[in-house]
């Protein structure tokens, strides 16, 4: 007959109580207990098997109560015990463990009781790398600010851009993220505004709070003349430094000036006139306006000549050319001094070169002892003279006063020397050769701006400082060569004290980067921006202009302290070379750009040509046509255009237009339009079909 053991059916509020119960027992009231095994005596163990939920079975194993003996009714089996022949030893909590090897059964896991020191320490170490890494890009994230994802940790968004054009990634973020976003300078958070309203904010009416500027990492920022450039300076230092040196480049001390360059200006035209006699007159015009604004620049700064600037290997030109453009420039290698500074000392320089800045320097040291040796009474003008007067006014304000302040020390009159230098060669040298590559591609606009240097020159008896006064397309010429390609592309400034703006609230330490070639290139503000149009600064269209769609020169009380200088030199240069010689195109110019405005004029989106010549065909050629012509579709809308190499092409989408070009309107639209490509190929295959016709006419189709 068979037979059954019957058991209460336990119910699942029954259930729960029990297993709390059992945690409350064994795991939550500290105890000591004893493990008993058939085998084995009974061993006492302390009490911490917690985080286990003990499990009813009432086969073996089992704790009894160290007072009376008396066996729990709860037993320990998760999963059948291994290692029992351990158990006689005396253990901790940890070695019990290990000992019984408890396993879940579904989700199985063990504990080990001894793991190894290196295994602690690895673990330990990979956890803060990892937040080493990835922690500090959520800044902009908190603050509900579109953010450009970055690409690598350490190097942020820097490595997406050191092998790109700055300009075109600047617009390009612009129109995917609006007018301010977030962007990681290695780990460091840099906020773009293009905002206009904010930009006046920033620069001028809230500038106590905008006050310094932040100048990125150079690798030689302690340096202990590079630390004194004006353009570095902050705080109190930059207010101090500013206004001893300001008298300098007052309107009244450029005049005296000018004189001086435009005997460097005639120097250039001679030396033009050289090679327009002796060769085939071909220039690079950023070498020679290069030159020539460093022969301006060591008149009216020291007042020497630094003899033949068209030696290549004359060291002034060798180290102007190279000082803020050292080995490592536009490189990856560029990064490491950038993100490490400390890898100055194994001679990585990323934007600053010290070979350069210590020749300058060196050089600058000497003038200064030759010069306080003279006893000469004789004033010379320039540069290093006036701020040689106001460092003697400063220490004999000292004797009298000591609470003065001495601002203008050797080291700050040596750093604004070299930065006079270093900076000036660069800066105004590319400007000018800007401007005259342009009208180079414009000869109507060259034929204009000659025609009012002959009349202005003829009034004043030559090209001075008055006459350049009354060129008003000169200014124009510069102003559009200034629009297009601003030689600062971007300005930063550092938040002192906390503020809010248009309801964003920036927080002191926050470094602010205003993208100039953005906003100068935007069509709101101007249309057709990459055509030359110096119309665009005529008096009666300059009250047009937006404000603060164009500071290449910055603005606020951080403008440019030698503005006036720069704008000086570049009209006479630009104008003495433009009054004795005409600038053409040769093989060597470069327009590869030009023409790809076609879509531009018309207000159609347009795919913009990632390289010259081949335009929009070199992001095709390797992808899928069908999937770049979806994704752009999607991204422009259904009607856009592209550049297939620099033919102009209309990609249309839209139902109802197809309808006009295929049927209503195709009186319009009766040719095909093949590739050049195409066709070449097809006249070519005719000709090999007429060869093969004069002999048996026999032609394998598919070949």
């Amino acid at each position: 007959m068979a037979s059954a053991k019957v058991f209460q059916r336990e119910t699942a509020e029954s259930a729960k109580q029990r297993k709390l119960t059992e945690v409350k027992r064994y795991v939550l009231e500290p105890k000591k207990a004893y493990v008993r095994d058939d085998r084995t005596k009974s061993v006492p163990v302390k009490q911490g098997l917690q985080g286990f939920r003990p499990s009813i079975n009432p086969d073996k194993w089992g704790y009894a109560c160290p007072a009376c003996g008396q066996k729990a009714d709860a037993l320990w089996t998760e999963k059948r015990i291994q290692g029992r022949s351990n158990l006689g030893k005396r253990a901790n909590t940890s070695s019990v463990i290990s000992d019984l090897g408890l396993q879940s059964g579904s989700s199985d896991f063990s504990l080990s009781s001894n793991l190894p020191l290196w295994t602690v320490l690895f673990t330990g170490f990979a956890i803060w790398f990892y937040k080493f890494l990835y922690s500090g890009y959520e800044v902009f994230a908190k603050r509900s600010i579109p953010t450009v994802r970055p690409i690598y940790p350490i190097f942020g968004n820097l490595w997406g851009v050191w092998n790109k054009d700055i300009r075109k990634w600047q617009q390009e973020n612009v129109r995917r993220y609006g007018k301010y976003f977030g962007f990681y300078d290695g780990k460091a958070p840099v906020l773009y505004v293009s905002d206009l309203d904010m930009i006046k904010e920033i620069l001028v009416k809230k500038f106590d709070c905008f006050t310094d500027h932040q100048f990125f990492s150079t690798g030689l920022e302690q340096h202990e003349y590079i630390r004194k450039f004006l353009f570095v300076m902050n705080g109190e230092d930059w207010k101090d430094a500013r206004n001893a040196i300001s008298s300098a480049f007052s309107g009244g001390k450029i005049k005296k000036m000018s004189s001086m360059m435009v005997e460097c200006c005639q120097r250039m035209v001679d030396d033009v006139r050289i090679v327009t006699h002796q060769g085939p007159g071909i220039i690079e015009l950023k070498d020679l306006f290069g030159k020539v604004t460093l022969d301006i620049i060591a008149r009216c700064a020291f007042g020497t000549k630094l003899g033949n600037l068209g030696d290549p290997k004359n060291p002034f030109i060798l180290h102007s050319s190279k000082a803020f453009r050292p080995p490592l420039f536009n490189s990856a290698w560029s990064l490491i001094p950038e993100l490490f500074p400390w890898t100055q000392r194994l001679g990585l320089e990323a934007v600053i070169s010290r070979d350069s800045i210590d020749f300058f320097v060196k050089t600058v040291e000497e003038v200064i002892k030759s010069r306080r040796a003279e006893k000469s009474t004789n004033k010379r003008g320039d540069f290093l003279e006036v701020l040689l007067e106001e460092a003697r006014a400063e220490r004999a304000k000292k004797k009298s006063d000591t609470s003065a302040k001495i601002v203008l020390t050797d080291e700050v009159l040596v750093s604004q020397c070299v930065t006079f230098f270093a900076v000036g060669y660069d800066t105004v040298g590319t400007q000018l050769g800007i401007a005259g590559h342009y009208l180079a591609l414009y000869p109507e606009c060259q034929e204009k701006l000659h025609a009012e240097i002959e009349s202005v020159a003829k009034k004043y008896n030559g090209l001075n400082h008055e006459a350049i006064q009354e060129c008003q397309y000169l200014d124009q010429v510069l102003s559009e060569a200034l629009r297009i390609y601003p030689t600062v592309t971007i300005i930063e400034r550092r938040c002192t004290k906390s503020c809010e703006i248009k309801g964003l609230q920036f927080c002191k330490g926050d470094t602010i980067a205003l993208p100039i070639y953005t906003i100068q290139h935007t069509e709101e503000y101007y249309s057709d921006p990459e055509t030359f149009d110096p119309e665009r600064f005529a008096p009666e269209n300059k009250t047009k202009l937006v404000p603060y769609t164009y500071f290449p020169f910055g603005q606020g009380p951080r403008i440019c302290i030698g503005i006036r200088f720069a704008i000086e030199e570049t009209k006479l240069a630009l104008g003495h070379l433009i009054q004795s010689f005409k600038l053409s195109k040769c093989s060597k110019t470069s327009f590869l750009y030009s023409g790809y405005n076609f879509f531009a004029k018309r207000g159609i989106p347009t795919v913009k040509p990632i390289y010259p010549i081949v335009g929009n065909l070199w992001g095709i050629w390797n992808k899928d046509a069908r999937k770049w012509t979806d994704e752009n579709v999607r991204k422009y809308g259904k009607f856009f255009g592209m550049y297939d190499g620099k033919a102009p092409l209309l990609c249309v989408s839209d139902p109802e237009v197809l309808k006009e070009i295929f049927v209503k309107k195709f009186d319009c639209f009766v040719d095909h339009q093949m590739s050049p490509i195409m066709v070449e190929c097809c006249y070519r295959m005719l000709e090999s079909a007429q060869n093969i016709a004069e002999g048996p006419g026999i032609i394998e189709l598919k070949k």
